[in-house]
């Protein structure tokens, strides 16, 4: 299976966006080196059979602007919880 993910880093207010097959490790791989107050969420994923789809998202998502990211992202996560803990 393969994740598209985007992260929020709620100090810095930065999206983050990416593909894995581990959600989990390159959740934990992203704050290791990172201060509790910097660490970063995951608040949208989607999962794919093939890495093809997956890095189709992935573009989708870079190419979109700050404002149509963060809308798609508030709208199925208003509070930008961290999604990772139902992984």
């Amino acid at each position: 299976m393969y994740y598209a993910f985007i992260a929020y880093n709620h100090k810095n207010k930065l999206f983050a966006i990416g593909v894995t097959i581990d959600l989990k490790r390159r959740l934990k791989n992203m704050n290791a080196t990172r201060k509790n107050d910097e660490q970063i969420k995951i608040v949208h994923y989607e999962y794919y059979d093939s890495s093809h789809l997956a890095s189709l998202t992935e573009d989708m998502w870079i190419a979109m602007s700050d404002k149509e990211l963060n809308e798609m992202v508030l709208s199925t996560n208003p509070i930008l919880i961290d999604l990772s803990a139902k992984l």
